[in-house]
């Protein structure tokens, strides 16, 4: 199964003597394993996380990579469609993105914890 040490006959995962935490963006490369087939133990691109506060951690910010975004762009696109209806600028509609924005955060924040 990888990497992955338990002691004795524990259903305990621990980490390996010398762990430390994989940097943020990446804890896997597939090219790797698709280029030497299954052995996924000798793998040099292949890195487990341990920790909660490590699996939190990346849950977070790659919730909050994909949602942000988003929202952002649905806010922009409501101001867009705004301005084009309404040929005036509403300041209540200038807010539109920043709300979106908020919002995005808000659930990515939200649905990281639920992960």
């Amino acid at each position: 199964m990888g990497n992955i040490h338990s002691q004795s006959d524990d259903n305990i995962l621990t980490p390996p003597p010398n762990y430390t935490t994989p940097k943020f963006p990446s804890l896997y490369d597939p090219t790797n394993e698709l280029a030497s087939g299954d052995n996924a133990e000798s793998l040099p691109g292949v890195y487990y996380l341990y920790y909660s506060t490590d699996i939190y951690r990346f849950c977070l910010y790659w919730t909050l990579i994909l949602y942000t975004p988003m929202y952002l762009l649905c806010g922009l696109h409501g101001l867009f469609v705004h301005l084009i209806t309404k040929r005036t600028v509403n300041k209540v509609a200038l807010l539109a993105p920043l709300v979106y924005l908020f919002f995005g955060m808000l659930f990515g924040v939200l649905s990281s914890a639920i992960v």
